[in-house]
């Protein structure tokens, strides 16, 4: 058989549970046709060398053009776990919240 096998077999291989595969697919923690691809059937089939490059790297190095990254790419590449553009801070504020326990500048009040 070649470098391919379908989750049931993979997690029998691997211990891992179906639902944590299909979760590392859903999240892209996992790039299709990296690690993982879908068979003209509709079936998905885990690629035993993709996921053994995952395993050794945390990624998968490879990038066929047209692919999106990883979640885990994109946070090596940008030091954030936040997708690319999205900033930490609410929309209507451009600082950074103050951390727990700074002074606040407050206005005292009346009466």
């Amino acid at each position: 058989m070649t470098g391919y096998v379908q989750i049931w077999k993979f997690c029998e291989l691997t211990g891992y549970t179906e639902d944590a595969v299909r979760t590392k697919i859903k999240r892209g923690a996992w790039l299709q046709n990296r690690v993982w691809r879908k068979a003209p059937d509709g079936r998905i089939l885990i690629s035993i060398e993709g996921y053994r490059d995952w395993v050794e790297t945390g990624m998968v190095n490879k990038k066929v053009d047209g692919e999106k990254e990883s979640r885990e790419r994109q946070s090596v590449r940008t030091g954030s776990p936040l997708p690319i553009g999205q900033q930490g801070t609410s929309p209507k504020s451009n600082s950074a919240p103050l951390p727990i326990g700074a002074p606040t500048a407050r206005k005292p009040k009346n009466g």
